[in-house]
């Protein structure tokens, strides 16, 4: 493997330790959000409290597929 491959496998590795550092912080601020919906409907929701629940797993996929669709991009050329 030439420099410049190595380089681009070094960044890639790079890109995706920092996409996996963001989705497990996203994962767990996810987590926090579904644990605030709980509290704050109480015993008289539990049907709300699923369907909130349920609609956060596709934000979530959008933030990941967005996140992902940053790191794999092709870097800039700085001159």
């Amino acid at each position: 493997m030439g420099g410049k491959e190595r380089e681009a496998a070094r960044e890639l590795r790079e890109s995706f330790e920092e996409l996996k550092v963001e989705v497990e912080r996203l994962s767990r601020l996810l987590e926090e959000l579904n644990e605030g919906i709980r509290i704050g409907l109480g015993k008289d929701g539990p049907d709300r409290a699923g369907l909130l629940s349920l609609l956060s797993l596709p934000l979530l996929g959008l933030v990941v597929y967005v996140a992902v669709r940053l790191a794999l991009r092709k870097p800039s050329r700085r001159r």
